[in-house]
């Protein structure tokens, strides 16, 4: 490797392509097989996180050494390992490629490139989440509909660069080829990110990158945040404010928020979600809690209650059929006069949307 473009490399940071270790360590194998489950990348030895130069040992029992934790992956790993002097001090490259015959484990387990980390997965989400051996991932494809230089615009792209704090190259598109977002083919060509690939049954709980270019791009901006947190973050704010939300993961991706209603005529501030309206209408007659969180479709009757039914209560729309007992088993409950005065509202406002 040119000690050009291991400088740039340097100065981009470690990222979904990247990773810099200080020593030949015990995590090692676990970026070898993150990067070879996902699309490839270079890790850099002798250098820190922070990407100050280390330098680090080069001779051949280390060099064997790091050859000895590829041939003992599953299965192995082809590795390309190249000495460079930078700065003094000799500085180790091992060029690792995507690897077709996924998944590939090491003794601590599978992993899968996020990003600039490498995240643990099971065997069964690495499989999953495969496009399968051989086959190229749609982020990674040619957008062939795409003119460069000629729809490039210089604008957004100095502005990326500030966002991300890289140095404007002398070279553009050796940096465009070195973040993926293109390739050399009878000159530079982009490639299109875009691919939605989402698992429902692991909805919330898995958090893989549905476009990894894009993740590193977002990250080297700090536009992420938490890895996997979003969806139980966004379920979580918005049970605080007694808002619901929906999400539906099928043909697209769609977040639904229920529609909030926010009056002063009846001595409220309360804003009332699509569950809360139905109560109401259901709360024209008594109504038992076992009846009114069928009709909400809610299971859980300690969140029914907090999220639902309690700030129905506070807000004095309303009352309990036996207040002196509230925990009684004949216990119902029904709309109070401000209420019904918020219920006939609600229609109001319904017919004439």
């Amino acid at each position: 490797m040119k000690k050009k473009k291991l400088q740039e490399l340097i100065k981009q940071g470690e990222g979904y392509f990247v990773e810099f270790k200080k020593q030949v360590g015990e995590s090692l194998d676990r970026e070898m097989v993150a990067f070879a489950n996902a699309s490839g990348g270079k890790i850099i030895i002798g250098v820190a996180d922070d990407g100050g130069i280390t330098g680090c040992s080069a001779d051949n029992t280390t060099r064997s050494k790091i050859q000895d934790i590829a041939n003992n992956c599953d299965p192995r790993i082809p590795i390309h390992i190249k000495t460079v002097r930078y700065e003094g001090v000799k500085l180790l490259v091992i060029s690792i490629d995507e690897n077709h015959d996924k998944p590939v484990r090491c003794s601590k387990g599978f992993f899968l490139r996020e990003g600039p980390n490498s995240q643990k997965l099971t065997r069964n989400e690495i499989l999953a989440l495969a496009a399968g051996a051989g086959k190229f991932k749609f982020d990674m494809q040619i957008c062939r509909g795409f003119d460069y230089p000629g729809e490039f615009d210089d604008t957004k792209w100095l502005h990326f660069l500030n966002g991300a704090a890289i140095t404007p190259p002398e070279n553009r598109e050796d940096l465009l080829m070195n973040l993926g977002f293109a390739e050399e083919r009878a000159g530079v060509q982009i490639t299109n990110a875009g691919r939605l690939l989402f698992d429902s049954s692991k909805f919330g709980k898995l958090s893989v990158a549905r476009n990894p270019i894009l993740f590193d791009t977002f990250h080297r901006l700090g536009i992420t945040e938490k890895i996997g947190s979003g969806i139980n973050r966004m379920r979580d704010a918005m049970a605080e404010r007694n808002i619901e939300i929906e999400f539906d993961t099928e043909d697209f991706f769609i977040v639904t928020l229920a529609r909030q209603i926010v009056t002063d005529q009846v001595g409220t501030k309360s804003a009332l979600s699509r569950h809360q309206v139905d109560i109401l209408h259901n709360c024209y007659e008594s109504s038992k809690l076992v009846d009114l969180m069928a009709v909400t479709g809610r299971s859980d009757r300690t969140k029914f209650r907090h999220q639902v039914l309690n700030p129905l209560l506070d807000a004095g729309l309303v009352e309990l059929t036996i207040p002196e007992k509230p925990r009684s088993r004949f216990q119902k409950y029904r709309l109070t006069d401000k209420g019904k005065a918020m219920y006939e509202l609600v229609k109001q406002n319904e017919r004439n949307k």
